[in-house]
């Protein structure tokens, strides 16, 4: 299992400009890089300048940039020590995030906890309220359609 405190060789899984910009940031700290492509985009200017590409799968993104276990998998096998999930993507998925640590893999980003706490809008909006952080007024959860509508009007 890699070791978490040390963080040389970072899996990108992601594509487009966001993983060429974490490429050349790793690189800028000394880390070796492997992007994680798509079939089509195995010849990315991002996958050209990384240290090592991996193909995930097909084009299509359920095939390739959505498949949390492959990617995993990919980002042990090639020695990773760390997985930056860009956004979008699997970026926002708590399940990437216990994958990586079963794996000894440093997630770079939130933990699945704060994923979770904050990925349904109501019980982050009472997380935040608990912690006196300053927010928008907000409707609190709404039954159904009737009363989206009184709300709108300004009667809810």
């Amino acid at each position: 299992m890699p070791d978490q405190t040390k963080m040389d060789r970072v899996f990108i899984a992601n594509r487009g400009e966001l993983a060429l910009r974490v490429v050349r940031a790793a690189r800028a700290l000394g880390m070796q890089t492997v992007v994680g492509a798509s079939a089509a985009d195995r010849d990315s200017l991002a996958a050209r300048e990384a240290d090592r590409v991996v193909v995930l799968g097909a084009a299509q993104a359920r095939e390739s940039y959505l498949n949390a276990p492959r990617i995993v998998h990919a980002a042990v096998a090639t020695g990773c020590t760390a997985l930056h999930p860009g956004y979008g993507f699997l970026s926002e998925r708590p399940d990437l995030v216990e994958l990586c640590a079963a794996h000894g893999i440093t997630f770079v980003g939130p933990t699945a906890a704060a994923m979770r706490r904050v990925g349904d809008k109501l019980s982050a909006r009472a997380w935040g309220r608990r912690a006196k952080q300053p927010k928008t007024s907000g409707t609190g959860k709404v039954a159904n359609g009737e009363q989206a509508r009184e709300i709108a009007a300004g009667r809810g």
